[in-house]
């Protein structure tokens, strides 16, 4: 969900752009440690469905670094509270936006841009946070920077890993409950994103699936 009103359809049909604000990277976990956690800890199992032909939505690798911490709520489907070396943090996710779920001012300016109800973007939203909370709620994640470490909300900008090693970011772009919302300069995986969406679009998933 972005600070700034937005909205969406079932989920919009295209992605958008903007602006942030921010700083460097933070501290991180070598390589090593990252990958004796990732087949230690024991999480949720993510099968993702099997790639359509000629996909270019591969999972990506772990990177060389990562933060530890623990899920302790999923906000929505884009944003979480964490709780880590630096103490409890609300984390939003890097190059995803998912519906809203909360009532006022930001859903309804969503709703009135998809030519669609509050009510029906909202059990979007909800829909979306549900898959989140199924997959996030009190594990154990690694946080990845990209080149800015906070937005101008004071948010911690991320990507999510779970302990095996699937990118949640990827994995809600392909399993259809986010979208792409790309910010320079944070665009390491932005192309695999768009690659993500066009896929879960493609075979209907998630919040793409008619009606």
């Amino acid at each position: 969900m972005r600070r700034s009103s937005n909205g969406s359809s079932r989920v919009p049909r295209r992605s958008r752009t903007g602006g942030a604000e921010g700083d460097g990277m933070g501290m991180g976990l070598h390589l090593a440690s990252a990958a004796l956690w990732l087949v230690g800890v024991v999480g949720t199992a993510t099968a993702a469905p099997a790639a359509l032909p000629g996909s270019a939505c591969g999972s990506p690798p772990v990177p060389a670094t990562l933060v530890r911490v623990t899920v302790r709520q999923v906000v929505d489907g884009d944003t979480i509270r964490v709780r880590g070396p630096r103490g409890a943090e609300l984390v939003r996710l890097i190059g995803i936006d998912a519906p809203e779920v909360y009532n006022g001012e930001r859903l309804e300016a969503a709703a009135r841009r998809a030519g669609r109800s509050a009510a029906e973007i909202r059990a979007q939203g909800l829909r979306s946070a549900a898959f989140a909370r199924r997959v996030l709620v009190r594990r154990e994640v690694g946080l990845e920077f990209d080149v800015q470490r906070h937005d101008r909300f004071g948010r911690t900008l991320a990507y999510v890993w779970l302990s095996d090693g699937t990118m949640f970011n990827w994995l809600i772009l392909r399993e259809g409950y986010a979208q792409v919302l790309t910010i320079p300069p944070n665009v390491r995986y932005a192309a695999l994103f768009v690659a993500c969406q066009r896929e879960a679009r493609a075979a209907m998933r998630g919040l793409w699936a008619r009606e």
